[in-house]
């Protein structure tokens, strides 16, 4: 049986995608970093940017991996799945590049980062 396949959520994401990308992009070329406000404006729009580009290529990997396998896959489910993996992948990107730029990065932040990732997923997974 043929996988469940949503194209109107990839081109949504696909859409949100590019226009984070593109918001960052102005933002990485036309404002000072000298500001906060811009700052955070260059960090927020690369949250969303990523979050979109992540959650699509896991969404396409589940979907490539029920067409091998030849199950069905509910639409919904995966998509959350992959939503809510690539959001928590993007937070530990972003608060990794915001603490990088403020002097804060260490190994010890970034295990730490990773290990509430990881926690967070299992969470969300035993509540699923």
């Amino acid at each position: 049986m043929r996988p469940n396949h949503n194209s109107q959520f990839i081109t949504t994401v696909a859409v949100a995608a590019l226009l984070g990308w593109g918001v960052w992009i102005y933002t990485l070329t036309h404002l000072p970093p000298d500001k906060i406000v811009h700052n955070i404006f260059f960090l927020a729009s690369f949250y969303f940017a990523l979050a979109a580009v992540i959650t699509m290529v896991l969404y396409k990997l589940a979907y490539h991996q029920a067409q091998v396998h030849h199950s069905y896959v509910n639409a919904g489910s995966v998509l959350s799945h992959c939503f809510r993996r690539g959001g928590i992948l993007s937070g530990v990107v972003t608060v990794t590049a915001s603490l990088k730029v403020l002097g804060a990065f260490s190994a010890l932040n970034f295990f730490l980062l990773i290990l509430a990732a990881f926690f967070a997923e299992v969470y969300f997974m035993q509540k699923h």
